[in-house]
């Protein structure tokens, strides 16, 4: 893998347009393979906008290459609220809108979003990461069950086209509160 960077992406105006193609491009390669998880309106240029202005855009970077982009908030669906999580407790990371341009995939970058991403839950004290994945992706499903992610249920968004609504949740415990209440022992 070559020299990478991972930052918060900070100023609107000086990658939106490079984001918005790196995006494209990776739709039109899943739709290639059948998988219409992403369409004109999410992710859009607005969403993008509003995430870099919110300090929650992150890029991945060889050199000056625009190679993944993902969000990281904590931000949970309201159709998530019927999974069955580890721990209905506590604060959690986010991954949203994780891509990384195709012809960059299966080099490592993935894993070391993924590493980040687990790195900066720990620095922050987070129970773990969140995310969920299109039903049909099964290679992104493979991805995060290869790194310890856990399939916790499925979610339907109905504001995704028909026979393309079906999510799958997963979920990653970073730090255990292991923290005791008195009478627990």
């Amino acid at each position: 893998m070559k020299s990478i960077s991972i930052s918060l992406e900070t100023e609107k105006n000086k990658n939106l347009d490079k984001i918005e193609k790196l995006f494209f491009d990776c739709r039109l390669d899943l739709e290639t393979r059948n998988i219409y998880q992403w369409d004109d309106s999410y992710p859009n240029r607005s969403y993008f906008t509003e995430k870099i202005e919110n300090r929650e855009l992150y890029v991945l970077k060889n050199k000056t290459e625009l190679i993944g982009v993902f969000v990281l908030d904590e931000w949970q669906p309201i159709e998530w609220s019927n999974i069955q999580w580890s721990y209905t407790e506590g604060a959690y990371l986010v991954i949203h809108s994780f891509c990384i341009h195709p012809k960059q995939q299966s080099n490592g970058y993935g894993k070391a979003v993924l590493d980040f991403c687990e790195g900066l839950a720990t620095q922050r004290k987070y129970m773990g990461i969140r995310l969920d994945v299109f039903s049909k992706n099964d290679a992104s499903q493979k991805f995060y069950e290869k790194y310890g992610y856990e399939k916790k249920g499925e979610v339907i968004f109905k504001s995704k086209p028909v026979n393309n609504q079906v999510y799958f949740c997963f979920e990653k415990i970073i730090t255990r509160n292991l923290s005791l209440k008195i009478g627990e022992i």
